[in-house]
Order: structure tokens, then C-alpha cells, then sequence
């Protein structure tokens, strides 16, 4: 484990399990996080945005593939983003942007919204399977449909019941 300060925050990272890094490998991967603090990064910080840095690449091919092909899709997928980086809502519209205007007018949590990522889907039956995965997965705050009295530890739960074949209970205050 690697500890380091940046902006006036203590962070920690872990290297890898003890099993498979060798104390030397560590050093080596510990003063290379270390050199990228020294440089502004924020490896921790880095490492939590991945999976959504992925997602992003993976959208921008889509939408390049169809642009190089000149075909219009026939369905978009959106997510609503608060500047946090939490995922507010996901849906999907044949017009994003007009339906991006409703949002504003009616939605109450539209002033959090500071990012709407838009993908592209070929058939209208892809965005909807997609959205369904989406909201099932990624737990946008205000999506109630295929998301209602769902939550992250409870879903983690139910996935270790279904894995271990145990119960697992959790607890609501």
C-alpha cells in the first residue's frame, strides 16, 4: 500500500496482494505513484475513474463507427452525470436532445446535472436492453423502473446469495 498527500487530502492505493508482488516489484510500483504525485496526477483518484474513462472510449468508437459508415442511429442511450461524478439517471430517447429539454423543464433534479453522455444504438430493442443493464448495474440515483428498492450493498447481497448459495441479510436503519 502506497500512502501520499494531495490537495491538503491523505490518500492510500494498493499495489497488488501480497502473493504476487514481490517487495521489489512493490518499491518499483510504489516510487512510480510516488512520481506521478510529484507531477499532479492522482493515481487513486485515476485508478476509481477507469471503468468510467472505458465507458467513455467505448461510446466515442460507437459514435466514430457510425459516423464512418454514415448511418443514423435509430436509438440513443443517455446517463445524466452531477458534477460528483455520480450517475443521476439513464434513459433512452429517439431525439436526446429534445428529450434533454423536457428534462430541464420537469425533472427536479435538474440543476445537479452537469454532464449527459450519449450513446448511439442501431435498433430501439439495443438501447432498451442497454438501458435495462445500465440502470441494474451502474444504480442511477433517480431511476425508478428496473432500479426501484435496489441498492448497491443489497444488490451485492443478493449477488452473494445467488454465488455462495447463503443467505446474506442486510440491515436498513
Amino acid at each position: 500500500m502506497v500512502q501520499y498527500g494531495i490537495a491538503g487530502r491523505s490518500r492510500r492505493i494498493t499495489l497488488g496482494p501480497v502473493a504476487v508482488l514481490a517487495p521489489p516489484q512493490a518499491r518499483a510500483e510504489a516510487k512510480k505513484l510516488l512520481a506521478a504525485v510529484h507531477l499532479g496526477r492522482d493515481p487513486a483518484a485515476e485508478r476509481r475513474n477507469a471503468p468510467q474513462q472505458k465507458l467513455e472510449q467505448r461510446i466515442a468508437q460507437k459514435a466514430q463507427s457510425f459516423l464512418s459508415r454514415g448511418f443514423e442511429p435509430a436509438c440513443y442511450l443517455y446517463r445524466h452525470y452531477h458534477p460528483s461524478g455520480d450517475l443521476l439517471y439513464v434513459g433512452i430517447s429517439l431525439e436526446p436532445l429534445r428529450r434533454q429539454q423536457q428534462h430541464t423543464k420537469e425533472a427536479h433534479w435538474r440543476n445537479m446535472i452537469t454532464r449527459i453522455l450519449i450513446e448511439p444504438f442501431e435498433t430501439r430493442e439495443e438501447a432498451l436492453a442497454a438501458e435495462e443493464f445500465a440502470i441494474r448495474s451502474e444504480f442511477p440515483k433517480f431511476n425508478t423502473t428496473h432500479n426501484s428498492q435496489r441498492h448497491p450493498i443489497q444488490e451485492l447481497a443478493r449477488r452473494g446469495e445467488e454465488i455462495a448459495g447463503t443467505a446474506v441479510s442486510v440491515v436498513r436503519d
